[in-house]
């Protein structure tokens, strides 16, 4: 009787999760959707068979059950096929004319310092944008990286011992002095290239590993919402615009569907894709999620959005072909 409860418990829960994801423990859960629709389908399936059987002396409530996941399973998996639009990337070896860029979150802990260095050398990217870049990894750059990448522009975003760095082969010049800054900070740079603008934006949010970090979070997307509506005042329709982040927040979040809304004429990138984690727990890679995003203007093009894995990292980070 204790097991029927349980499960009763459960899937009320899962319908609590889902009419009312704006509480924090709501919002994890609802980070690990695909997680729920796969489970969901699988108990769904278990309950109508005992129920088909008739194996169980709650035969009736069994099948009740089944319904029930059944109906989380369809709810869950229309909110999961509502983000993507399964159209993906094809990976071709084009011409390259535009800008390539590498972005990574290097992670503060690992201290691979060579196997960073030629995870940069080998992708040979135009900018290398990083976060989690603590002084260490600063001091350990190779001197054939800092020849290829003479441009740099460095912010720190945590009062602690980490924030973004950006290494560029052209001038780049850096932005973040015009932005508001109070402990969180993102880099904001520019550069010319071909006689076109890029705006590149660097973020990194706090994560929401506990209800205090959770508000700091949503307050630094709020912060950075504001941020973009007025500089995209300044914009003309022949300049670039990227936003590349660490959002500490999956696609799946109410508070992801707000920060959509006001980020005008930015496209996710990562839409494109048919399924995508871009974040695993070290210690247990089956439990992943996905909270990186890359934001692209609607005038502006790529030719393919490569997953590049990172050495010793903990997320999967992206290589921009031919930005344009």
């Amino acid at each position: 009787m204790i097991l029927i409860i349980l499960w009763i418990i459960f899937v009320l829960w899962l319908f609590f999760v889902y009419f009312f994801p704006q509480f924090y423990v709501c919002e994890l859960i609802i980070s690990f959707l695909p997680y729920i629709v796969f489970f969901s389908l699988i108990v769904a399936c278990v309950f109508f068979f005992l129920f088909l059987k008739n194996v169980w002396k709650f035969k009736y409530l069994s099948l009740i059950l089944s319904l029930s996941f059944f109906v989380c399973f369809f709810l869950y998996a229309f909110k999961y096929n509502n983000f993507y639009t399964w159209e993906w990337f094809l990976v071709w070896e084009s011409e390259k004319v535009w800008l390539d860029i590498l972005y990574s979150n290097i992670l503060y802990k690992t201290k691979n310092y060579d196997e960073i260095n030629s995870w940069i050398l080998d992708n040979d990217a135009d900018l290398v944008l990083m976060v989690e870049f603590t002084d260490d990894f600063g001091q350990n750059m190779s001197q054939e990286v800092l020849e290829k990448y003479p441009y740099s522009a460095r912010v720190e975003y945590s009062d602690k011992y980490y924030g973004n760095v950006v290494f560029s082969k052209y001038p780049i010049k850096n932005l973040t002095q015009e932005i508001e800054w109070w402990t969180w900070r993102y880099s904001y740079f520019s550069l010319n290239y071909k006689d076109i603008d890029y705006y590149i934006y660097l973020v990194h949010t706090a994560a929401p590993v506990s209800f205090r970090h959770f508000s700091m979070r949503n307050h630094q997307l709020q912060e950075l919402a504001e941020d973009y509506k007025v500089n995209v005042l300044k914009k003309n329709e022949n300049d670039r615009i990227l936003m590349l982040w660490d959002f500490n927040l999956s696609p799946w979040s109410v508070y992801y569907t707000d920060l959509e809304k006001s980020l005008d004429w930015l496209y996710d990138l990562t839409r494109d894709y048919t399924l995508l984690f871009t974040w695993a727990y070290r210690n247990f890679p089956l439990i992943a999620s996905h909270i990186d995003h890359v934001f692209m203007d609607k005038n502006s093009k790529i030719d393919s959005l490569i997953k590049v894995k990172t050495p010793k990292s903990d997320h999967r980070w992206f290589l921009i072909k031919n930005f344009r």
